[in-house]
């Protein structure tokens, strides 16, 4: 979890709720796993939930620092595309990366590069997720970014809840 100790049987961070209730209804995990931390930057600005970001600031791969142990996947997808109001494009997949050592995300396999957000309608919410792998894994690239699902590519390669999360906002120019 961003800036806190992620979930263990006793604790349910404010952050965890935060969370959830913002994301409630993108289907993208059921629960949250533990042991992991998630830190992401754009420049000098942290993502630390419900912190808005302008487009242009977040164009470029951010900064991502991972704490714990192990070999991580991650993450990041939009499921508010097209427009809120609209999401038939629902987890469009904006970032994949797998095989990630704790150490260093440029270590890790990029499956899908990196694409800056770009909302047409409406205040989206940009979602890292982090999985924590139990070896190495292969991943193929979706066919189409839209539509992507985490909750069945998780289940698909046994990656189970997400170790950590974290989200922001950016509404078009």
């Amino acid at each position: 979890m961003s800036g806190k100790d992620a979930l263990d049987d006793n604790t349910v961070p404010e952050e965890y709720e935060l969370i959830r209730e913002n994301l409630k209804d993108a289907h993208l995990f059921d629960s949250m796993g533990s042991g992991a931390q998630l830190h992401v930057k754009y420049g000098k600005h942290t993502v630390d939930n419900k912190r808005e970001l302008s487009v242009d600031e977040t164009q470029d791969e951010p900064e991502v620092e991972i704490k714990g142990d192990g070999t991580y996947t991650l993450l990041m997808v939009d499921p508010d595309a097209p427009s809120p109001g609209d999401p038939k494009f629902r987890n469009f997949l904006h970032w994949m990366v797998i095989n990630i050592p704790v150490v260093d995300i440029k270590r890790g396999e990029v499956v899908v590069e990196y694409m800056g957000p770009s909302p047409s309608k409406g205040k989206h919410r940009y979602i890292f997720l982090l999985y924590k792998q139990s070896g190495r894994m292969d991943a193929q690239a979706p066919h189409d970014r839209k539509g992507f699902q985490p909750k069945e590519f998780a289940k698909h390669h046994g990656l189970g809840h997400p170790a950590a999360a974290c989200f922001f906002y950016a509404e078009p120019k």
